[in-house]
């Protein structure tokens, strides 16, 4: 009977009031659902019920009311294979001409899905699995797989199952929609949109991938694109941790290869958290252009479980992954709660089958192994360069039943060259390069490692501040700063240079104590530069005017090299020699060449 959630319609007239108590109703494809609306009637009056589509709509065809008298009504739903989907309807009680209208949430789900939601992270920015409880306990609770125990434990992401018919074949993904909604209410209304690319990877994605979607990249404490960062379709499965029968790959969302990113929306993320979550996925409907078909969903927080993932645990699926995997329910199943297969948890396995009973149960993929894994690529290049400068990368392969690996390119700039396992050449104009290697074994099987590598214009101007010792109350320059006013902060400096005019200049505030540097009471800049293009001078001045800049007195001294992004720095300290009566101001002064 519905008496969900404490909705309650009130009509007052006539001296009395009639109510009805309603609520979301849940149906599935192919599946018969009964539902029954109890309304009650104050004496002498007489209450006639309707359902129907909001607005006055006419009903779905699979929507019937066999029933209904002064006191309640039944309600037979039996949508068919393709009526997935959210239907908004109506009651309708009328007493005495004065009418009740209440909302009535009809969510169809599918019968059977191709992809189904696996987990997702709740844990807040500032926050840590279970708490941060240290030591982290045998069973796993307060630790990720792959990210350990850290603050938001990896940010906003997600993880599906590619399932499709239950058996290792393959999934054509090209153009899904994976809709977002975190604070979700009766009417699943998306706030995010993932729209897949028309990549050819998502023409055939494996059955049995785990598909992880992250917010933040790998610098960030999250992870970059990564196809098949694991690969173990070719090992046993099983429900024993670290069994086989799975191939891992992630997506940052905001990859545009791999995902459409005009037809997304996503602003500046996704909204994934503690307060009901919820997912959809979809997609395109063959033959209708324009039109989806539901795969799953909406599931999440809000709908199975109803309430308890809070903002140190993870949304998990504890079942083993099967097309038959929904948050469906009858009536009578959703009374208890150890009927249900999504929780919360307090441990989590991004990347990895789902853990569960004390983390000595592992999610059992046995159904999608298949003859071969294919090889993966261990590590990831670089994905900007200094027009102009040596670029490099040598790439790592692995293959989990031991075949020979071969790596090979598909697509790369003419001004790149491919040897062995070695891409390497002097960065092209400044611009973005599609760049397609491909690591094939023995027996065939491919992996793609496909990005856009991003040339940076050369710098004039690369002098910048990395770290000094000042006198004591001088202070120093932030790393986020943009002391020269460019637009790049002095972090982004240290890493790639600077554009800038032919000559500029850079000052430190007045120096009004002392610093001890080998003996000496001197002023000390520690600063980077590189080693052509630019010619670079320490200049001291006892104001910071612009004239009365000069060398005199100052020492200028290597301390070493540093390689970053494929550039070689000079690290060197620049000093001058202070006293507690005069002001004193160093300078870097780089000039082009």
């Amino acid at each position: 009977m519905d008496r969900f959630e404490g909705h309650t319609a009130v009509v007052t007239g006539a001296g009395g009031g009639i109510g009805t108590e309603i609520a979301r109703r849940f149906a599935r494809e192919g599946a018969v659902t009964a539902a029954t609306v109890d309304y009650r009637q104050d004496q002498g009056q007489t209450v006639t019920f309707q359902l129907r589509a909001k607005g006055g709509g006419a009903l779905p065809g699979w929507v019937d009311v066999p029933f209904a008298s002064g006191f309640f009504a039944d309600i037979d739903l039996s949508p068919q294979a393709g009526d997935a989907g959210v239907y908004e309807l109506e009651l309708v009680l009328t007493a005495n001409g004065v009418q009740t209208v209440e909302p009535y949430t009809v969510v169809v789900l599918p019968a059977t899905s191709e992809v189904i939601l696996n987990e997702y992270n709740a844990v807040s920015s500032s926050n840590r699995l279970n708490g941060g409880v240290i030591p982290v306990p045998p069973d796993g609770d307060g630790e990720d797989t792959f990210f350990g125990s850290v603050d938001g434990n990896g940010g906003d992401w997600f993880e599906l199952v590619v399932v499709g018919d239950g058996t290792a074949g393959t999934v054509d993904m090209r153009g899904w929609k994976i809709e977002i909604k975190e604070a979700a209410g009766d009417v699943f209304v998306p706030q995010d949109t993932l729209v897949l690319s028309q990549d050819s990877y998502w023409a055939a994605v494996p059955n049995g991938t785990i598909l992880t979607f992250t917010e933040k990249t790998t610098a960030e404490g999250g992870l970059d694109t990564w196809i098949h960062k694991t690969d173990r379709r070719g090992q046993a499965g099983g429900s024993i941790p670290g069994a086989g029968g799975y191939v891992w790959s992630n997506i940052n969302i905001f990859d545009a290869i791999y995902l459409d990113q005009a037809a997304s929306t996503i602003g500046g993320g996704i909204g994934v958290g503690s307060n009901n979550t919820q997912f959809r996925i979809l997609k395109p409907r063959a033959g209708s252009p324009g039109d989806y078909d539901v795969v799953a969903g909406p599931v999440g927080e809000g709908i199975q479980p109803l309430s308890g993932v809070n903002n140190t645990e993870v949304f998990e699926l504890e079942a083993e992954p099967t097309p038959a995997i929904s948050p469906y329910l009858d009536e009578a199943a959703a009374q208890n709660p150890l009927n249900f297969i999504y929780d919360d948890g307090k441990g989590s396995t991004f990347g990895a089958p789902n853990r569960f009973s004390g983390g000595t149960q592992a999610q059992d993929f046995s159904p999608y192994v298949s003859a071969n894994s294919a090889p993966v690529f261990v590590n990831q290049p670089a994905k900007t360069a200094e027009a102009g400068a040596a670029y490099s990368f040598t790439a790592t392969t692995q293959d989990a039943e031991g075949h020979a690996v071969t790596v090979s390119a598909v697509s790369i700039p003419g001004w790149l060259l491919l040897t062995g396992n070695t891409l390497s050449g002097a960065a092209g104009p400044a611009g973005s390069y599609l760049i397609e290697l491909r690591a094939t074994d023995s027996q065939g099987a491919v992996t793609p490692l496909k990005y856009t590598l991003t040339t940076i214009a050369s710098a004039a101007y690369d002098a910048t501040f990395g770290s000094w010792a000042s006198a004591a109350g001088q202070g120093s320059i932030a790393l986020n700063s943009d002391a020269d006013g460019n637009g790049l902060t002095a972090l982004l400096e240290y890493a790639y240079g600077a554009a800038a005019p032919g000559s500029i200049s850079r000052s430190l505030l007045p120096a009004s104590s002392t610093t001890n540097d080998g003996g000496t009471n001197r002023l000390v800049l520690t600063y980077f530069t590189r080693t052509s293009g630019v010619t670079v001078a320490p200049e001291v001045n006892t104001s910071l005017g612009t004239n009365g800049w000069g060398t005199n007195g100052v020492s200028n001294t290597l301390v070493g090299t540093l390689t970053t992004n494929n550039t070689t720095l000079q690290q060197r300290r620049a000093s001058v020699s202070i006293d507690n009566t005069n002001s004193k101001f160093l300078r870097i002064k780089a000039t082009s060449q």
